[in-house]
């Protein structure tokens, strides 16, 4: 279970019920993990940069990075084997007069 705190985040274990790991960074909006549940996501929103990748595991920041308008915790996925995160963004295309205007996601 994840317990996100104003000040931290707590990884609970289910059986009894205490904190096996603790990360402490403050406001956090959401938290991501990979599918193989070594890496995750945290999402700040008030944060400089709002976006880091944790290695769960080792309970070691791994990066950080900046949020471009529009952009949300949803806005990103992870790789089915969970080595990458990708970025999604909706792409608006350019069509001529006439023609139903098109959204793709990339």
């Amino acid at each position: 279970m994840i317990v996100i705190k104003a000040d931290k985040i707590e990884f609970i274990n289910g059986n009894q019920q205490k904190p096996i790991l603790t990360i402490m960074e403050t406001k956090v909006d959401s938290v991501l993990f990979s599918p193989c549940e070594k890496y995750l996501l945290v999402y700040q929103p008030k944060h400089d940069q709002p976006y880091s990748i944790w290695n769960f595991m080792a309970n070691e920041e791994i990066r950080r990075f900046e949020q471009v308008s529009g952009e949300n915790a949803q806005s990103f996925k992870w790789s089915y084997d969970g080595k990458f995160i990708a970025k999604t963004s909706i792409k608006k295309i350019a069509v001529p007069e006439g023609e139903e205007a098109k959204e793709g996601e990339e």
